[in-house]
């Protein structure tokens, strides 16, 4: 790929964290967003594979897990909405899903990337 190719891109993983105190997650989503020229851009994608869930936590609600990638996507369409969902995600989900640190990474086509 040519540098000039290559597009600025953002991300952070979506945890599932069943239980606080032991602080054990599984990360279970990404959230990848677009700098640049690509700033409009923002998407989510999470597992389809959720045995490492059920194995941490067998009684996980994965129909609650599928609706809030869902619900994310939704709001992230919105780009004025977009940064209050990605600050008050964690409290919107009772922090039973953690957001971890932003990281930055150079790449194809944002939705090619994710």
């Amino acid at each position: 790929m040519a540098g000039s190719d290559k597009h600025e891109l953002g991300f952070f993983l979506l945890r599932y964290v069943p239980d606080a105190v032991k602080d054990e997650f599984v990360n279970v989503g990404i959230v990848l967003v677009g700098g640049g020229v690509d700033a409009g851009y923002a998407d989510v994608r999470f597992t389809r594979d959720w045995r490492r869930v059920l194995c941490m936590d067998p009684g996980a609600d994965l129909e609650w897990l599928q609706a809030l990638e869902k619900d994310i996507r939704m709001r992230l369409q919105d780009a004025a909405g977009r940064e209050e969902i990605l600050f008050r995600l964690q409290d919107l989900c009772s922090n039973v899903i953690q957001v971890s640190a932003t990281k930055g990474c150079l790449g194809a086509e944002p939705a090619q990337e994710l």
